[in-house]
């Protein structure tokens, strides 16, 4: 009986990870790790680096995304979220998974008195073996009134692993068949 109910959820897997072959679909999921903030200047030994944040990639379609960082915050303001839709991604000769060009979203933020835009960098930006990188180009549109440069670049990069990683048995880089049989054979072995 046992064999039979592992049978089963093999080839159920197995249907599964034939279907995610895409490269929304093999990015798609949540990730954790660091969020890292340069105020007017690229991101350097200087910049703000913020433990414990997580996005999410949301695949729309076998070749594009949606992008969400919740919570976006700077220098102790909760600022709101960033969320970009339609975003293109492929797969790289390599296997990872780059972002395309994409168009700057407009945000309002705290009751529209903060506007920006926002776009992820088709520039560095990727996911590989179920590690993320992914640079989001902010501008500050209206940094002006507040006695600043106008238009003020603030750069954001995200780095963090998928919390799909963790089931990742094998170490290879991506959760598929094998790691199902590894699970497999450790049950019938138990």
């Amino acid at each position: 009986m046992k064999k039979i109910l592992l049978t089963a959820c093999l080839a159920v897997l197995v249907t599964g990870a034939a279907w995610a072959q895409t490269p929304a679909r093999d990015i798609a999921g949540s990730y954790s790790g660091t969020l890292t903030i340069s105020l007017g200047k690229p991101i350097d030994g200087e910049a703000l680096v913020m433990e414990g944040k997580s996005v999410s990639i949301e695949a729309v379609s076998d070749e594009a995304v949606n992008f969400t960082l919740p919570d976006f915050s700077f220098e102790g303001m909760s600022l709101g979220d960033i969320f970009l839709p339609g975003i293109p991604v492929a797969t790289e000769p390599d296997g990872s998974v780059s972002f395309g060009e994409n168009e700057a979203v407009p945000f309002e933020f705290l009751g529209g008195m903060i506007t920006a835009t926002a776009c992820i960098s088709s520039l560095g930006s990727r996911v590989r073996d179920g590690r993320a990188d992914i640079n989001v180009d902010v501008v500050w549109t209206n940094s002006a009134s507040f006695g600043t440069e106008a238009n003020l670049p603030i750069y954001v990069r995200f780095s963090g692993e998928s919390e799909a990683a963790r089931f990742d048995l094998n170490r290879d880089g991506s959760v598929d068949v094998s790691d199902v049989a590894m699970l497999v054979e450790y049950i019938l072995a138990h």
